[in-house]
């Protein structure tokens, strides 16, 4: 959002950094110096959304923000009305999102990676059990709090009580198959998709398929002739085959992954032998219009790059 300028103080909140910056709003981390409280606050400027027509998905999150409440979503504080800003207060997730965690180098045994997902999933579940697709979700859109459990960040795309959508929304990468070719879709099963996708790359820090550019990824799924390369095998290579399934009715529920994890889970053994390809190598972005720092650092401190990870 350019010509966003955001000030130094909003309400009791000092503002102390700025985290990211999205297509719709400014991420910044204020401090309540009576208090030392951290928190997350997403800045709309009111003008620009207003003028872009985007209110109606601001009003989604913030109906939605205040309604839900579940351990794999962040908590959410409240609302700021200013008079050029509108704020959400988010609970503060330091431990950066997943595509950090993956780059970080930090070892990741396969129990951890099992249960970040089987985390996941629940939080997906909380969702849908309430008629909502959160409709962008993305190893980027999973972050950690202090502790490093995972949480389902950014509902400023989500969509309730609709059995099938016609907006065009999410990124590429891991947007479902029927909204890529602009069908009407079901948002719970095309996050079943996305899920699918980010739980390979959460195994095996690559792609359920080629990615050479977007635009040959795009074509292949629109003329049918995408190949899923599903290199984690064991259970959760047997969930995400189940996910990446092109017929959307043909997909499971989050619930019934859950159910067939919770199993596993009940069964595993801590020396049982990984049964996922964990890869060593990092990904990284290579996107023309970055939208955070911390993107702009990946892209100065590495050399090799996984082409267009997470296209805006």
């Amino acid at each position: 959002m350019e010509g966003f300028t955001i000030p130094e103080q909003i309400g009791k909140y000092k503002i102390v950094q700025i985290l990211g910056r999205g297509s719709f709003a400014v991420i910044a981390l204020g401090v309540d110096e009576k208090t030392d409280q951290n928190v997350a606050i997403k800045i709309f400027d009111r003008k620009s959304f207003k003028e872009k027509g985007f209110m109606k998905y601001l009003d989604m999150e913030l109906r939605l923000s205040e309604r839900l409440n579940h351990p794999c979503l962040p908590k959410f504080y409240g609302t700021l009305y200013e008079k050029d800003f509108i704020c959400l207060l988010m609970e503060y997730l330091p431990n950066g999102n997943l595509i950090d965690l993956l780059n970080s180098g930090k070892h990741l045994p396969f129990s951890e990676r099992i249960d970040i997902c089987f985390k996941i999933l629940e939080g997906l579940n909380y969702l849908h059990e309430r008629g909502i697709s959160h409709r962008d979700l993305k190893p980027e859109n999973i972050a950690f709090d202090d502790k490093f459990n995972p949480k389902i960040i950014d509902l400023g795309l989500a969509a309730e009580y609709s059995d099938y959508l016609l907006t065009y929304c999410g990124t590429p990468t891991c947007m479902a198959p029927e909204i890529l070719c602009h069908k009407c879709y079901d948002g719970m099963k095309a996050d079943i998709w996305s899920f699918g996708v980010t739980a390979h790359i959460l195994m095996t820090q690559n792609f359920p398929f080629d990615l050479v550019s977007i635009a040959k990824y795009i074509k292949q799924v629109k003329s049918g002739t995408l190949e899923i390369k599903n290199t984690c095998f064991g259970i959760l290579g047997k969930i995400i085959e189940k996910c990446l399934v092109m017929d959307p009715s043909k997909r499971p529920s989050a619930k019934d992954l859950i159910d067939h994890l919770k199993d596993f889970i009940s069964r595993m053994q801590p020396s049982k032998p990984q049964s996922c390809m964990i890869c060593t190598s990092k990904i990284h972005y290579n996107d023309e219009n970055p939208y955070s720092a911390r993107r702009q650092a990946f892209q100065s401190n590495h050399s090799l790059v996984l082409s267009e990870l997470l296209q805006f």
